[in-house]
């Protein structure tokens, strides 16, 4: 062979590679355009997860009990040369010395479409007790206390997941809250109960609650003493805010969890007149827990579609490598449907996913490309061996991207060696492949079974 006839099979290799990876490279369009419809249907997802989610209460918090007890004052002041007596009004705000929470909460599903919306029922119960009141500040002359005015405020997230009634047990008495417009230093809408009875020397309280709502359930701890006790048959939370529980136990039953913190956990004070504190240090404060999917199935289509030009180029590589070894050329177009075939997957797993459990979908979306693919080879590949090599490709690939996708904590690590566990086959396949003498040829090998049907 001269050197011209070497110079044209080399350069016939060459164009030959640079034209499939353009082509691997266009596959990767409609690939990206399955990220586009996946983001889509993300939105419409949330979209639709968040107003069933606030239809049935929200993301709920609970803020609360304060005491406010209003009280006015006198102070002369010069005005035109003249003494004038004027009267001041003003709020102090207590928080009770014990504050103890205990809350059951119960998962419910809502369905809209073709989406499942987790939801959650919560029975609580609050109580406690307040200390002795004490007005030593001097804030003025002839100093009145409106006692008769006392009440106690709280504030939830949205009122919409109250399901009952809403009262105060304090000192063996009973009454219910209204909704508090005269507003409260530290609550944008609290929720009001009059004490009527002299609240000077402190007292105990109860409240109980049914409340529904949905992704979290988070508490203030406004008192000197707080205690909170959860327990909730969600298997997969997330603890939030400030503090995490003191003791908890998570399994497939459900999740247990305690709090217990004290003023000396916060950086607000436990009584203050209004408009002396700073809202922000009690808001920084919030804790509680996230009742969401950690990993839904958008979030795995996603993850899956990052390995998506491993599905195209590995296919290609090894079909190249079979048109180099068995001397059976391969057609641009063939290729091109191998690798729409591949893309498919992606496509099909998020389809099928919406409707059916994720790794199910991916089982039957694996299942019917690889077919698919392994039947068309069957047809434009020379022999058993190279279709077998082609489906078993396919198969190792599904079954690294299951790993991956199962153990998000070791992905990395379960990526790398993949990677470099296909580079080092490719190599080994081909070392004593001779590539100076590998190029393109005019005519092909016929299959065997070809050329039976001549005979």
């Amino acid at each position: 062979m001269t050197i011209e006839d070497k110079t044209k099979k080399h350069l016939g290799l060459l164009i030959k590679a640079s034209i499939l990876l353009v082509l691997a490279l266009l596959i990767l369009i409609p690939i990206y355009n399955v990220k586009r419809l996946l983001r889509e249907r993300e939105e419409r997802a949330s979209r639709t997860t968040s107003q069933v989610i606030n239809q049935w209460g929200g993301r709920q918090y609970i803020m609360g009990p304060v005491l406010a007890v209003p009280f006015r004052f006198t102070r002369d002041i010069e005005e035109d040369k003249k003494i004038v007596t004027k009267i001041y009004k003003g709020v102090k705000y207590f928080l009770p010395s014990e504050l103890v929470l205990d809350t059951d909460t119960e998962s419910v599903e809502r369905h809209k479409g073709i989406f499942t919306i987790p939801l959650y029922k919560s029975q609580l119960g609050i109580h406690g007790h307040f200390d002795k009141l004490s007005f030593q500040e001097n804030r003025g002359d002839n100093l009145q206390i409106l006692w008769d005015q006392a009440k106690i405020n709280i504030e939830v997230a949205s009122t919409i997941g109250l399901s009952q009634t809403l009262k105060l047990q304090w000192n063996g008495s009973t009454t219910e809250f209204f909704r508090d417009l005269s507003g409260n230093d530290i609550m944008s809408d609290p929720l009001g109960a009059p004490l009527g009875a002299n609240p000077r020397e402190g007292g105990d309280f109860s409240i109980d609650l049914n409340l529904k709502g949905g992704e979290s359930l988070e508490f203030y701890p406004l008192g000197k003493e707080v205690k909170l006790s959860l327990n909730s048959d969600w298997s997969s939370p997330q603890f939030t805010g400030t503090f995490l529980p003191d003791d908890y136990v998570i399994n497939e039953k459900g999740t247990t969890a305690s709090w217990s913190m004290g003023a000396y956990n916060v950086n607000f004070p436990q009584s203050w007149y209004a408009g002396d504190i700073d809202k922000n240090l009690v808001y920084e404060s919030r804790f509680g827990v996230e009742f969401t999917e950690v990993i839904d199935q958008y979030f795995q289509v996603h993850r899956a579609l990052k390995y998506a030009f491993l599905f195209v180029f590995m296919p290609f590589i090894a079909l190249f490598l079979m048109e180099i070894i068995f001397k059976h050329p391969l057609h641009t177009v063939q290729y091109l449907f191998i690798g729409l075939g591949t893309a498919f997957f992606f496509l099909l797993l998020l389809t099928l996913s919406e409707h059916l459990d994720f790794w199910l979908s991916y089982g039957l979306s694996g299942l019917g490309t690889s077919l698919l693919i392994y039947f068309y080879g069957r047809a434009i590949l020379p022999n058993q061996a190279s279709q077998l090599s082609l489906l078993g490709l396919l198969i190792l690939l599904y079954a690294y991207l299951f790993l991956s996708l199962q153990s998000e904590d070791y992905a990395l690590l379960i990526g790398s060696l993949g990677l470099f566990g296909l580079f080092s086959a490719v190599m080994i396949g081909t070392r004593k492949l001779d590539w100076n003498e590998v190029g393109m040829y005019a005519q092909p090998h016929k299959r065997k079974d070809e050329t039976e049907e001549e005979e």
